[in-house]
């Protein structure tokens, strides 16, 4: 049975009333809020488990749409009745209003107790109550939403027998437009974070940076007379095969990064400064300390050239900021890194057999592979000499690529490609 006419709640009507003298309602506009637009009862039979039949009441009221499609939820509960689900009606048609959503108010309920009831009862009341009310209500008239003892298996009952009857699907599974819709996301994310490719390239005009070791540890005797020398040794010949005019910086460390020229182009000078080299007394080494120092002492700020370090390290950090911290510095200052490691897997006795100092490869690798450069290991007098050669055969630099605007771009126009097909059969998303 439909009604078209039922007066309002009282409780309702002493809302209503002090809506109408707030907002100054016409009498027309009241007496068209004082009443629900269509209440619709319907008595639903059931077969029982045992055979019996039983009626249960059922409403649903579409209080007011002229907002756009009434909504509100089904409640299964013993007390039910036609004014309760009037009155949710009403409060729902003015919470859409109050929160401004293009939706109006309905609600609707079965006076029944779900809990005396088996799951297969309980499934047939679901679905016979669908059915009665399929008429009625659709995701363009009348929404329905889970309330008091409608679980998201009820729902799903609900959902399923609706599907059945109208031969639509609500829920489409529409992997494309979802597929496109996390593409968007996701370039949307990277363009706000700023993204950047970084690449190798090569290069013309370098400035070098020649970072040495000189904890005690570079004294260890796996070379010939030991590392520190051995390293000083091929140093002095990378400087002579970068070609003149080449810019070359010079910086030690221990637990603490010691200056010991700025770029300077005077290969004399160079080489006799890296032989003057000797081993600090600051007790450590802080590999990540010294990447950062050289970076900022070298590059910043020198970013007309190609710009190269070449760390030279037996790889025991132990002091100072971690290598992985010092990598943004480098990559700011568009620095690419070579690695070498200086020393046996084995190792070699230092300070009068004392202690032992072994190579830390990985972290050498690491360093390197972040920057664009290359990790070299030398284990002895002649490897350490063909590493500095290569690397001066390189010529390679440290080049970024901003993909801000990359991503913004695409992200736009997959913004654009969805809008289209959002208005074609693709036009649920899951």
């Amino acid at each position: 049975m439909q009604e078209k006419s039922e007066v309002v709640c009282e409780v309702c009507k002493l809302q209503l009333d002090k809506i109408a003298e707030a907002r100054h309602l016409t009498e027309l506009e009241l007496k068209v809020l004082n009443q629900p637009k269509r209440v619709i009862n319907i008595n639903i039979p059931i077969i029982m488990d045992d055979g019996s039949t039983r009626i249960f009441p059922a409403y649903r009221v579409q209080y007011n749409d002229a907002r756009g499609p009434t909504k509100g939820g089904i409640r299964f509960h013993p007390k039910v009745n036609k004014k309760e689900i009037n009155e949710l009606a009403f409060l729902m048609s003015l919470k859409c209003a109050l929160v401004d959503i293009p939706l109006s108010g309905g609600k609707g309920g079965v006076q029944v107790n779900p809990r005396e009831l088996s799951e297969g009862e309980l499934q047939r009341l679901s679905r016979a109550y669908i059915r009665e009310f399929a008429p009625f209500i659709g995701p363009d008239r009348d929404i329905p939403a889970p309330d008091v003892n409608t679980n998201p298996k009820v729902m799903g009952w609900m959902l399923d027998e609706y599907e059945k009857i109208t031969g639509k699907k609500i829920v489409s599974k529409n992997w494309t437009l979802l597929f496109m819709r996390l593409i968007i996301m996701s370039c949307l994310i990277l363009s706000a974070a700023g993204a950047t490719y970084w690449y190798n390239a090569r290069g013309s005009d370098f400035n070098y940076g020649v970072a040495i070791d000189t904890s005690a540890s570079m004294t260890a005797d796996d070379y010939t007379p030991n590392r520190l020398e051995a390293a000083k040794e091929a140093a002095s010949e990378f400087v002579d095969s970068t070609g003149v005019g080449t810019n070359i910086g010079v910086i030690t460390f221990t637990g603490t990064t010691f200056l010991k020229q700025r770029l300077n182009s005077d290969v004399s000078s160079t080489k006799k400064t890296i032989q003057d080299i000797q081993i600090e007394t600051v007790g450590g080494t802080a590999i990540g300390d010294a990447l950062v120092t050289g970076s900022n002492l070298f590059f910043s700020g020198n970013q007309d050239k190609d710009n190269v370090l070449v760390l030279l390290t037996d790889g025991q950090n132990n002091v100072g900021l971690e290598p992985n911290e010092a990598i943004p510095f480098l990559l700011d200052n568009k620095v690419l890194v070579y690695t070498i490691g200086v020393g046996t897997i084995e190792g070699g006795n230092f300070i009068g057999d004392v202690g032992v100092s072994r190579l830390d490869e990985e972290t050498l690798k690491f360093i390197a592979s972040e920057t664009g450069g290359q990790y070299f290991h030398a284990e002895d007098n002649n490897q350490i000499r063909q590493a500095f050669s290569n690397i001066a055969q390189l010529k390679l630099k440290r080049i970024s690529k901003d993909l801000t605007l990359i991503f913004l771009i695409t992200s736009v126009v997959l913004l654009l490609i969805e809008w289209g097909l959002m208005n074609t059969k693709f036009k649920s998303l899951p």
